[in-house]
């Protein structure tokens, strides 16, 4: 691993990590890691579409793939980020469907278990406890149905997504926030999908037919509630990303 990291650098290794979807600590000695044969920027290496025609007027959404363990963040259908992910096990699956990005914290315990603390921490279903937090990513699905992220992925989803707007008594969503669409489905019984790169290139792709698919049930929604939200809380243009 030491080799591999001088071989890389920091920010090449910090790649490796994100497409083996582990962080630092369950790298085990020995293991073998996917390694690409070209390191580029991040979005070179994401395995999602650059473009999804169907939230071009959508100002921020966010797409997320048990399949590949993955999501990617848009802004009016154009990427500007992906992340690798751990979500529920097959015990306690993330649920699939629309959520929105309600409200966040900084810091808090989780209510499974408060011993577990729980960083940049964006709620998404207030019913159920589903969210985005920073916590361990171990190569899998591991989690009691909360989104686990490697921290620079939290902090930098925390800092992004918008939160909801509620009334001044806190009973009524005036605006909902981020849409995040979830969907897929991972082979807990299977080989990760991204261990099998060196022998099919594309066995942890989404192609733009799979995310249209996924939205088609929500867009009527997903569009309805983006427009009530920009009429509410008008934002300036987004600023194209570099």
């Amino acid at each position: 691993m030491i080799e591999l990291i001088s071989e890389l650098g920091k920010e090449g290794f910090g790649l490796v990590l994100k497409i083996n979807r582990v962080d630092l600590d369950h790298v085990r000695q020995g293991e073998a890691l996917v390694v690409p044969a070209k390191v580029a920027d991040l979005l070179y290496h994401s395995p999602f579409p650059p473009q999804v025609e169907v939230v071009q007027s959508v100002r921020k959404a966010i797409f997320l793939s048990r399949r590949i363990q993955a999501l990617a963040a848009y802004e009016s259908g154009r990427q500007v980020y992906w992340a690798p992910t751990s979500s529920g096990k097959k015990a306690t699956p993330t649920p699939a469907g629309l959520f929105q990005t309600n409200w966040k914290s900084r810091e808090r315990a989780s209510t499974v278990d408060e011993q577990w603390i729980l960083r940049w921490y964006f709620n998404l279903d207030n019913l159920q406890g589903v969210s985005f937090h920073q916590y361990a990513l171990p190569g899998y699905p591991a989690s009691h149905s909360c989104i686990r992220l490697l921290e620079e992925d939290a902090r930098w989803i925390y800092d992004w997504a918008e939160q909801w707007v509620l009334s001044k008594d806190g009973r009524k969503t005036l605006a909902y926030g981020t849409p995040v669409v979830i969907f897929g489905d991972y082979a807990y019984d299977q080989p990760p999908p991204w261990k099998r790169l060196v022998e099919d290139p594309k066995a942890a792709t989404v192609t733009p037919q799979e995310v249209e698919a996924a939205s088609r049930e929500h867009l009527p929604t997903l569009l309805e509630r983006a427009r009530v939200r920009e009429s509410l809380s008008p934002n300036p243009p987004l600023k194209p990303s570099s």
